[in-house]
């Protein structure tokens, strides 16, 4: 049971990065003055980190998470500010997606080993679910934000999820311990 809390810790700080996250691309159309501008954006983020997460998937997860949290965040806030530079901010922008598909594989891995085998489709099914349909209400929380205030205050605070993530790893009593890799269930390391 005490594997579950820590899963559950760790996708509590995964669904606010995935709100803040939708609310930022909600924007992208938005500072996107021409079709192939936003057709650019879309295309950095098809940057998957699959290649990487191999490579890093040895690495304590107390390291790991947090590190590819402030590389997403880190290379997001660089795409907005060089937004007016002309290819600078979309590979910017498909770093940060790098560190976003990493953290997407391992969240994913660690549903699967965390959880009973006897609730791992039911439960599986329901934490996927649960962290895909914050995305409709991320998207418009976007929206209205940038239509209130500013399309760039939203892009912002997008970046600003993943540095809270970072922080929030690090403050948490028992993620700051996790020391475990990847495939091995929490249980063997708490």
């Amino acid at each position: 049971m005490n594997e579950q809390k820590t899963l559950l810790s760790i996708l509590f700080g995964v669904i606010g990065i995935n709100v803040l996250a939708t609310m930022g691309l909600a924007m992208l159309p938005v500072i996107s003055n021409t079709s192939v501008k936003y057709g650019f954006w879309l295309t950095s983020m098809s940057i998957v980190g699959t290649i990487l997460s191999s490579r890093l998937e040895k690495m304590p997860l107390n390291r790991v998470l947090p590190l590819t949290s402030l590389i997403s965040g880190t290379s997001w806030l660089l795409a907005m500010v060089t937004v007016n530079q002309f290819i600078v901010p979309y590979i910017f922008f498909g770093l940060a997606w790098l560190g976003i598909g990493i953290m997407g594989i391992y969240i994913q891995t660690l549903i699967q080993v965390n959880l009973p085998e006897e609730y791992l489709g039911t439960g599986f099914a329901f934490l996927s679910s649960l962290l895909g349909s914050l995305s409709p209400i991320g998207f418009f929380l976007g929206g209205l934000l940038g239509q209130l205030t500013s399309s760039y205050l939203v892009l912002y605070l997008a970046c600003l999820g993943y540095f809270g993530f970072a922080v929030y790893f690090w403050v948490h009593p028992k993620l700051s311990r996790l020391e475990n890799e990847l495939s091995s269930r929490f249980e063997e390391s708490i």
